[in-house]
């Protein structure tokens, strides 16, 4: 096993889609920084940032840099310093999936997670899956001004969209409010995968952003197929520019360097 292995976007198998019981995503970056982004209807929603090693062999070291979650009203994100300091047993092996192709399998021994009020809510088992795709772009059409002072932002957004798709014969599921992440999403049936389709308005860098988000296993085409097609439907926009698709890595990056974190 190589540390190149542990490196990527690993989710619970059953975590299809926001709109499952939990929403729980793991990142592990190659300059030593991840994040555990979780979500849980009946209890909390957080993301902790940490920096990791491998302390030895088929052991790994985290340690926290902080926590971000909303307030008690939900109308903002709240920081604190992350408590986590632990190392953990994990392993990584190719297994044959549920829905019939082989996938990378990620186990940890224990849920060392220093936000949580409840571990056994969190998995230690996760698949690892394609990242997402991004779009930034400015849209005066898409504003509100029931959505001024929001956190969530982007239902004329959303709702085009979902038109739009719905003219090419694509299956477009109801919007939802998806709170870790804070964005309204859709579920999108492409080629017999179910895609995710989530928008919002970034206040710091005031612009919109859209994501194209694959399922655990598998939707690595149909997301590239969905994207071109949503390229195609945003460049139809009248008054929309500065249209930019982004890797995921490349969005939470330049996300953090404009915030200056």
């Amino acid at each position: 096993m190589e540390t190149q292995d542990l490196l990527g976007v690993w989710k619970p198998q059953t975590m299809s889609a926001p709109g499952t019981p939990v929403y729980d995503v793991l990142v592990i970056k190659e300059d030593g920084s991840g994040f555990l982004d979780f979500s849980d209807p009946e209890t909390e929603y957080f993301c902790e940032e940490f920096r990791w090693s491998i302390a030895s062999t088929g052991r790994l070291w985290l340690r926290g840099e902080r926590v971000r979650q909303f307030n008690a009203g939900r109308t903002g994100v709240v920081e604190r310093e992350s408590r986590l300091d632990a190392g953990v047993s994990f392993s990584i092996r190719t297994e044959h999936g549920k829905v019939g192709r082989h996938a990378q399998v990620l186990r940890m021994g224990t849920c060392p997670w220093s936000a949580l009020s409840n571990h056994s809510r969190v998995a230690t088992r996760r698949y690892q899956c394609h990242a997402a795709t991004y779009a930034t772009f400015q849209a005066p059409c898409f504003s509100l001004e029931e959505e001024g002072t929001s956190v969530f932002r982007g239902k004329a957004l959303s709702e085009y969209l979902a038109q739009q798709l719905e003219r090419c014969r694509l299956r477009v599921g109801p919007m939802m409010e998806v709170f870790m992440g804070c964005c309204y999403h859709r579920d999108v049936q492409f080629s017999g995968q179910q895609l995710g389709l989530a928008v919002n308005w970034d206040r710091d860098l005031q612009e919109w952003w859209l994501r194209v988000s694959p399922p655990p296993l598998g939707g690595k085409v149909e997301s590239q197929e969905l994207v071109i097609l949503l390229d195609d439907i945003l460049k139809r926009v009248g008054g929309l520019h500065d249209l930019q698709w982004h890797t995921e890595e490349g969005w939470v990056d330049r996300s953090r360097h404009s915030r200056g974190k």
